[in-house]
């Protein structure tokens, strides 16, 4: 399966070329899928909306005793972790400035590991700065 067309690997081939000529950088393209699991960001969600579940609790009709509020928070809790784990809901909650930033540490951890003379002391998750 081809990633990028043949017009498209021109253009990166060029563009690249072209930032290349007016520094003394050399540049690296990476592509990945994804740059991390982002298990932090559903269970994140997922506190933030249990820690509202007792106040609308109290805006209901229902006498709830205190146990029944913690445990329909728990209940909440685990069914909204549960669903933002979709991997089609999970990273449309991931914030953009969290992806980028990922991507880039995973980018320089890859140039780091391709162009170190200590390649096998690197780990995957290991970073170089």
């Amino acid at each position: 399966m081809k990633l990028f067309t043949n017009e498209q690997l021109e253009t990166i081939s060029q563009t690249i070329g072209d930032i290349e000529k007016t520094t003394d950088a050399e540049l690296m393209t990476v592509v990945a899928t994804q740059a991390d699991d982002y298990y932090f960001v559903p269970t994140l969600w997922a506190a933030i909306i249990a820690l509202f579940i007792p106040a609308l609790l109290n805006f209901t009709p229902f006498w709830l005793e205190l146990n029944d509020i913690l445990m329909c928070q728990l209940a909440g809790f685990i069914v909204f972790t549960l669903l933002f784990r979709i991997p089609a809901i999970k990273y449309r909650l991931v914030p953009k400035s969290v992806k980028h930033r990922r991507a880039s540490l995973v980018a320089r951890a890859i140039s780091c590991q391709r162009h170190s003379p200590y390649k096998a002391a690197f780990r995957r998750n290991d970073l170089c700065l």
